[in-house]
């Protein structure tokens, strides 16, 4: 697990102790619990819209007004800066997958809230060691370190916390005649609402709820964390298509922060809203049966109707020629894929599939670099023509 980090445990116990003080020596007016309700809300859409769905997975592109508010809001929420969050986030997402390991399932250790650590370490106790994650230089950040925002927020994140987060909710309080109420209760109790609303995304929707989409990891949908964190709770279907904007697909399934994007993109301050194709899904809940916890793209082509045996095989002098065309080809598990298609759409972006071109990936493309979802697996087995021979 790593060394004691003092500062963050310092802050969150600090927290905790503060508010349970306030409790009993503080009344809570009406105008402080508006405060509290404020603070909660704006902080909330700052995680799930901001840190997460933009910033996070891309999901979606925003103006610079847009942008600004969402770094404010994720502020508040006091869960470090855009990107510290975004680099956990987005290992969590590479190596949060099982592996067949004597027929035991497994979250991967890369994965910095780990659920088979335990209910306890993945919902707040990986927050208290520093991390030691041998793969965190392997996480694309460079859209992060080139967004002025995220620059800005990164490098004054303290003092912007002491302004948004405690000196702004005193102010409040002072002009309401409630410093106390304002402290303990706006400041607080108001980070303990949103701390443990998102942190019961990392724990309780890994370990409560239902897979729809797939087995290959313990994400798991859940009505009441979906109310709780504002759509968030739709987890198993957000692991499975971590770049669609939304988290409940159907208009009716509860994702206040999926509404509130799409009123952006109407007003002009946010575009470039993803969806994934209804193929796709019904490709995945498909497939979610039929290949179970197979990792092998062999068990995936079948699952899409295609016979290994009458695909055509391919030669290196072939894979020259493919390439000599324009083509960029992988190989992965011996069967050849042409990645040209599906450059645009590939999340860890276009230039990791162009540097190993014509190279085999097998190892990275099953955890050697990024752990790939089950939609990755059939969209790569859509992509396959043909099966690899080494002989010349």
């Amino acid at each position: 697990m790593g060394q004691i980090w003092v500062l963050n445990s310092v802050i969150v116990v600090a927290v905790h102790v503060l508010a349970l003080y306030g409790v009993f020596t503080c009344s809570l007016s009406k105008s402080t619990a508006l405060l509290v309700q404020i603070t909660w809300a704006l902080s909330s859409v700052g995680i799930t819209a901001g840190y997460h769905r933009l910033w996070s997975h891309r999901t979606y592109e925003a103006g610079t007004m847009m942008r600004l508010f969402l770094a404010i809001a994720g502020t508040l929420a006091m869960q470090g800066s855009i990107k510290w969050w975004v680099l956990r986030h987005r290992l969590h997402h590479r190596y949060h997958f099982f592996s067949l390991s004597n027929i035991r399932f497994t979250d991967s250790a890369d994965d910095p809230y780990n659920a088979t650590e335990g209910f306890w370490f993945s919902h707040i106790g990986w927050i208290f060691y520093r991390p030691s994650y041998k793969k965190f230089r392997l996480v694309k950040m460079d859209d992060i370190n080139g967004d002025p925002i995220a620059y800005f927020q990164h490098r004054f994140y303290f003092p912007l916390v002491l302004v948004l987060c405690v000196i702004c909710p005193l102010i409040f309080g002072y002009i309401f005649g409630d410093m106390r109420g304002a402290f303990f209760y706006g400041f607080c109790w108001s980070r303990l609402f949103v701390w443990h609303s998102t942190f019961f995304i990392n724990s309780l929707a890994h370990w409560i709820g239902d897979q729809e989409y797939s087995l290959l990891n313990s994400s798991r949908g859940n009505l009441f964390l979906a109310v709780l964190t504002a759509g968030e709770g739709h987890h198993n279907f957000h692991h499975s298509f971590p770049f669609d904007y939304r988290n409940g697909i159907l208009w009716y399934h509860y994702d206040p922060t999926k509404w509130f994007i799409y009123a952006c993109s109407r007003l002009g301050l946010c575009w470039n809203l993803k969806v994934t194709s209804k193929e796709e899904i019904a490709m995945a809940k498909k497939s979610k049966d039929d290949v179970k916890y197979s990792t092998n793209i062999k068990d995936y082509l079948e699952s899409i109707g295609t016979e290994v045996s009458k695909l055509p095989v391919l030669k290196k002098t072939d894979i020259d020629q493919l390439i000599g065309a324009g083509k960029i080809i992988l190989i992965v598990e011996n069967f050849v894929v042409d990645a040209t298609k599906i450059m645009d759409k590939h999340p860890g972006g276009s230039n990791i599939l162009r540097i190993n071109n014509g190279r085999d990936v097998t190892f990275e493309f099953n955890g050697g670099l990024n752990s790939h979802n089950v939609t990755a697996r059939l969209q790569l087995a859509k992509s396959v023509i043909g099966q690899f021979s080494s002989d010349l």
